[in-house]
């Protein structure tokens, strides 16, 4: 699931977004962003220590630990 919440959000398409309303250029952007995500994901061994700091998963998925230092 975190892919996919991270192509949509890269790619400007609502996650509530039906498929059958999308633009050409949603489409697009959907194709483009799946391939780049990956790319960037597998690049880093899926360490997401080193994932860019532009992402949502960067954001999101905040550790909770008191005693642990901020990303």
């Amino acid at each position: 699931m975190l892919t996919v919440d991270e192509i949509l959000y890269h790619a400007h398409v609502h996650p509530e977004e039906r498929c059958d309303v999308l633009t050409d250029a949603q489409v697009t952007a959907l194709h483009k962003q799946t391939s780049e995500v990956c790319i960037t994901a597998v690049s880093v061994n899926a360490d997401d220590t080193k994932f860019p700091e532009d992402w949502l998963f960067k954001h999101r998925w905040v550790r909770l630990c008191f005693n642990c230092p901020p990303h």
